[in-house]
């Protein structure tokens, strides 16, 4: 069975041409709610690989090749792509009524065929197979390139390998305010470094890889990816036994080649389907397991450009603006008080609470400090708003600094202290490998000497536009500059931020909240009853015509701090009394 070919491009050139691209990388999707964010992700990965394809002057030597496996409007038609983008993008439209032919009526998203379909049509003397989600830096498309064309001194045969290019997972919190490309490259810059390379290979088998790749002479020896394998995962591990078989394999890291994949949230109808579609093992120990006609090649399919070209000043680059102004939130202060109030905000300040009281003889002084108040804000806004820089004066304890980062591990910590001398407690060092402990992936940042000029020095070393999302204040550290450091701050709080204001005095903290709210009456402001902590909100809430909350507040939860310190101790006593038995059993 054919289809009438339709076609609104040229035919891809053949592979006995020779006027071949060196590498087509081959990505598949559909427009459906698999995921909340699909759209965004893929307009993102084909971006951001063409502009950095355009910045190494490269971009006659690449195509990427997008499977649309039956979108009902096509995806041609409504991703966003920038003009080097839509020169080099190439989309291949399966429509739904070949879909339901070649799956017995069903409409599911076959990953093997809509792969296939792509590697069969495309016109790379190399064949790469990516996700939507998978970033490929510039310095990696350079080394790749450099690679495949022979610029590169390698002792293999690139024509007759089987390669692997291992990924990076960048946290969802990160990708959920759906960053600017710059933005990507500030954050792959910085954090790159702190995040885990995910395995790519075990024993020449290929598991969770960023990206296979080959000559395109092999991938049609080996006729693709098995096609009994329809669902999710361990198709590229059966490609991976084939193809070993014939050809040794190399995984790129060991070149500086590296990918990164953007972490999935539990949103859309993802999660359920990847539990429900998993592929079966099938061992096979012949080299070719799909007929000739693998990848739907009795077909004949629309090939089609891009309809929505557009300038970088018009791409929809972010969801949050860096520029300070108010935000408008859909939630009323009742809505906010209750997520302040909720068991996912209090027990994650009980879990970092608790390691701390395990770890630290000191932990208790945290819980006497006044702290408390502004350790449920900081949860509450790392929770529901994945804050991307963090700035905290007072950071030597590392507590609240743990509760942001637990919460949202892909956010940038700014740390303000005055450390001097020897010190054998809460020195930056056990701050940094607190943080390590609860998140990775942070990029930590700290500032020391007076604490006056901090925020100065900071602004002067810092990478990109200088704002920040979530900072803690303490009032005590700054003395008698707090409505001076803070009237700095503000104008670098960004749309939609918080500042967290908390002080031991009650009535120290009442004369500088309100000269505070005197001077910057725009925000929205929010007081615990104690009268010594206070959040600043750079947003308006719904339907809240006043922002004067002197007679509001709110309190939090604390019942279960005294049965947490009681049980640390409890579970340091015990090492402690194991730790000494065995010395003395081993004195005996």
């Amino acid at each position: 069975m054919t289809n009438p070919r339709l076609m609104s491009e040229p035919e891809p050139a053949s592979p006995e041409s020779s006027t071949l691209k060196l590498l087509s990388i081959v990505i598949t999707g559909r427009d459906d709610d698999y995921m909340l964010d699909f759209k965004y992700r893929i307009t993102t990965t084909i971006n951001y690989i063409a502009r950095n394809l355009k910045r190494l002057e490269r971009l006659d030597d690449v195509e990427i090749l997008v499977t649309d496996w039956g979108s009902e409007v096509p995806l041609a038609h409504t991703l966003s792509l920038s003009p080097e983008a839509g020169r080099i993008c190439r989309f291949v439209y399966v429509p739904p009524a070949v879909i339901r032919a070649v799956q017995n009526g069903g409409n599911g998203f076959h990953t093997t065929l809509a792969a296939n379909a792509g590697l069969r049509r495309a016109s790379g003397k190399f064949l790469m197979v990516s996700a939507a989600d998978i970033l490929i830096p510039q310095h990696s498309l350079e080394a790749v390139l450099k690679l495949l064309g022979g610029e590169l001194h390698v002792p293999i045969d690139v024509d007759h390998t089987y390669f692997l290019l291992s990924r990076y997972h960048v946290p969802w919190q990160f990708v959920q305010r759906q960053p600017r490309l710059d933005d990507w490259d500030r954050y792959l810059l910085l954090h790159a470094s702190q995040h885990e390379r995910e395995e790519a290979a075990v024993f020449s088998i290929s598991s969770a890889a960023g990206a296979l790749m080959m000559h395109r002479s092999l991938w049609r020896e080996l006729g693709g990816l098995d096609e009994r394998l329809g669902g999710v995962g361990f198709n590229d591990i059966e490609l991976g036994l084939r193809v070993t078989q014939r050809y040794p394999w190399v995984e790129l890291s060991s070149i500086g080649i590296s990918l990164f994949h953007m972490e999935h949230t539990c949103h859309g109808r993802r999660a359920s389907i990847t539990k429900q579609e998993r592929n079966p093992r099938i061992y096979t120990p012949v080299f070719q397991v799909n007929d000739a006609s693998w990848g739907l090649d009795s077909y004949e399919f629309e090939t089609q450009m891009s309809q929505s070209i557009r300038v970088s000043g018009e791409l929809a680059e972010s969801l949050r603006s860096e520029s300070q102004g108010g935000e408008l939130w859909d939630q009323s202060r009742q809505e906010i008080l209750a997520e302040l109030t909720s068991k996912e905000v209090r027990d994650h300040v009980r879990r970092i609470i608790q390691l701390l009281l395990i770890r630290d003889k000191g932990g208790w002084n945290i819980i006497g400090s006044g702290d408390m108040d502004s350790l449920f804000f900081l949860s509450w806004y790392s929770q529901y708003h994945y804050p991307r820089r963090y700035l905290e004066f007072g950071v030597r304890q590392g507590h609240a600094a743990a509760v942001v980062a637990a919460a949202c591990p892909s956010v940038e910590i700014y740390g303000v202290d005055r450390w001097e001398g020897a010190l054998e407690r809460h020195t930056p060092i056990d701050v940094a490998f607190l943080l390590k402990r609860v998140a990775r992936q942070a990029y930590v940042h700290f500032i020391n000497g007076h604490i006056s000029t901090a925020l100065q020095r900071l602004q002067h070393n810092f990478v990109g536009s200088f704002f920040f999302d979530l900072v803690l204040v303490r009032c005590d550290l700054l003395g008698t500059e707090v409505v001076k450091q803070v009237s700095d701050l503000l104008p670098h709080l960004a749309a939609g931020g918080a500042l967290v204001l908390t002080c031991r005095s009650v009535q120290g903290f009442a004369s500088e909240w309100e000269e505070i709210r005197k001077r910057f009456p725009q925000f929205t402001y929010l007081k615990c009853r104690n009268n010594g902590t206070g959040l600043v909100l750079a947003a308006s809430l719904r339907d809240d015509k006043s922002k004067d909350t002197a007679n509001e507040g709110c309190s939090f939860d604390t019942s279960w701090i005294w049965l947490s310190y009681v049980k640390c101790q409890s579970i340091r006593l015990y090492f402690a009394l194991k730790s000494r038995f065995l010395r003395w059993l081993m004195a005996l």
